[in-house]
């Protein structure tokens, strides 16, 4: 369950995985590994990453899982809402 909307807004600023690890002082795969889903990110994290990079972006938009937009398509989600 990527997270699409924050790695549409990456490319769309030209924020690398690399800008966002150094922010964070996380390695490099560390932070990619999120991103992709492997790994939850921790709302601490969310929080640095959305004020240091996306100041006009939600957290709910750039954290939302393509999960959670089928449910929101499909008018309900049985899916809590996780970051």
């Amino acid at each position: 369950m990527p997270y699409t909307n924050l790695r549409s807004e990456m490319e769309k600023r030209g924020v690398t995985i690399s800008d966002i690890s150094r922010g964070l002082k996380m390695r490099r795969a560390t932070v990619s590994d999120k991103i992709h889903g492997k790994y939850r990110f921790y709302y601490d994290e969310v929080q640095k990453i959305k004020n240091e990079f996306f100041p006009d972006c939600e957290i709910e938009y750039l954290f939302s899982t393509d999960i959670e937009k089928e449910g929101a398509q499909s008018g309900f989600s049985n899916h809590p809402s996780r970051y």
